[in-house]
């Protein structure tokens, strides 16, 4: 298998031309934060002049008087809570959107993504263009060559990760909130019932991993190099379970609260679009919020025994993740919906506030009101890593039964030169290269679709049940 390949030069190519055209400057702002208004904060002499608060000690001479009119802005002003206040809204800017906080983080996310995105759909084009020119039977082209954006999307995969695991960070700093309580519960059901899926009959949820699970095992015990030290381990199904429980409940506790969030919004964006009788945004919006339970129900075999007839086209498989990517394209479109919803919180907030009695300090209340402008790049951070970490999944899904998944296996002859370098015994590194490639084997496009399947699967069912807790929670809330 060549190592350095076209796949190579596609990858660096796409990456260079991004960068030369300057892509990477306006593509997160594009697509997080076209078409978005956000409420300015009052000042302080707006809530006063609201409260009706004259200020009487101007004209007065003392010291603590004079003090206070020299530095106006350390005065504390206690305003009532049900102060009718007119809130402003503009158009966000760039300048205001660079300086959000994680804006930095969001847009390296969506640069490398587009990068990945773009990167893999050249290379398969490439490979489709070549085996078609040469006359040859579709995918050999991928079977010699390394498919480099692969790599591209493995690391998208893990910078969704690394930032879904930051904001957990960041939710762990807010004190008395539960929200440490959250993840961890999170984190606990949802290992113990993804175990429990792999103890559900077949007939019902088929994902392919005790197949895979057998197969591994009986492959690894059929290497003669290592047939000792597998007898060793113990590569019972209990053993595979903890492992896929541990991956889920991992997924569980990452996607909580982006799941809580995305429900939220979507209340809302949902409610400011049925207030303004803009039909086609509910559609998209119940769209976008309902899709995962019919993705769901298509890992199960009745669907495919019943509901669909196999042609030469196109497979189960294929269709079933077409139709996951059909979900991430609603949800890229609907991007503009759930931010305006989350930077129209400040209505929210002086709604709620004139349900109170008493009075608030002006300040804390242009705090509250300026929160939500400042944290929605945390907000498309939480939106964008998930759907992201799906489109990812998609893609190694569709390759994960290809040899250019892997990385180059061991080539004797190299490893021969590399040898008389250190000085090493021939027979030393043909043993390491043979065990080195009979390991890869163990890997097969079974195992990993059936990994990467669970996990998509398990990616929607969990974002959904949090969505629809965190929709009805608040809907008895008002």
């Amino acid at each position: 298998m060549a190592l350095i390949s076209i796949s190579f030069a596609i990858s660096l190519l796409t990456y260079h031309l991004l960068q030369k055209f300057k892509v990477y400057d306006r593509i997160s702002l594009w697509l997080a934060f076209r078409r978005l208004q956000y409420f300015t904060p009052p000042s302080k002499d707006d809530l006063k002049a609201a409260a009706g608060i004259v200020d009487v000690n101007k004209h007065k001479g003392g010291k603590k008087h004079r003090r206070q009119q020299d530095f106006p802005e350390f005065e504390k002003v206690l305003i009532p809570k049900a102060v009718d206040i007119d809130l402003v809204k503009k158009d966000l800017f760039n300048d205001l959107i660079s300086a959000l906080h994680y804006f930095t983080e969001l847009k390296w996310l969506l640069n490398v993504s587009v990068t990945a995105v773009i990167a893999y759909f050249l290379t398969e084009f490439y490979y489709f263009v070549k085996d078609l020119l040469m006359g040859v039977a579709a995918n050999t082209t991928r079977q010699i060559e390394t498919n480099f954006s692969l790599l591209w999307c493995i690391v998208t995969a893990f910078l969704c990760i690394f930032l879904l695991g930051q904001l957990i960070v960041m939710y762990y700093k807010v004190e008395g909130h539960g929200e440490l309580f959250t993840v961890v519960l999170a984190g606990v059901i949802g290992a113990f019932l993804s175990m429990g899926m792999l103890v559900v009959n077949e007939k019902t949820f088929d994902f392919g991993l005790k197949a895979a699970h057998k197969n591994f095992t009986e492959d690894f015990m059929k290497i003669p190099q290592i047939e000792e030290f597998a007898r060793t381990i113990n590569f019972s199904l209990f053993g595979f379970g903890l492992f896929i429980g541990t991956l889920s409940g991992i997924t569980t506790a990452l996607v909580a609260f982006p799941g809580i969030r995305f429900g939220k919004l979507y209340r809302d964006a949902r409610d400011m679009a049925v207030l303004e009788q803009r039909k086609s945004d509910i559609g998209l919006l119940g769209a976008s919020f309902g899709l995962p339970t019919v993705l769901c129900v298509l890992w199960m075999p009745a669907i495919r025994e019943h509901l669909w007839a196999e042609n030469i086209y196109i497979s189960f498989e294929t269709a079933r993740i077409l139709a996951v990517l059909s979900l991430v394209c609603v949800r890229f479109y609907t991007v503009p919906l759930f931010l305006q919803a989350h930077l129209d919180m400040p209505r929210k907030v002086l709604r709620a506030l004139r349900k109170e009695p008493g009075r608030i300090d002006a300040d804390d209340l242009r705090l509250q009101l300026g929160i939500p402008l400042r944290y929605t790049a945390v907000t498309a951070v939480q939106y964008f890593a998930i759907i992201l970490l799906l489109v990812m999944l998609c893609f190694l899904y569709l390759s994960a039964d290809l040899e250019s998944f892997f990385p180059v296996r061991g080539n004797l002859y190299y490893y021969n030169k590399v040898a008389q370098f250190l000085g090493q015994p021939d027979d030393y590194i043909s043993g390491a290269v043979a065990i080195h490639n009979a390991v890869w084997t163990l890997f097969t496009g079974a195992l990993l679709k059936a990994i990467f399947g669970y996990l998509i699967w398990w990616i929607l069912v969990s974002h959904f049940a949090f969505s629809l807790f965190s929709y009805y929670i608040l809907q008895e809330r008002q």
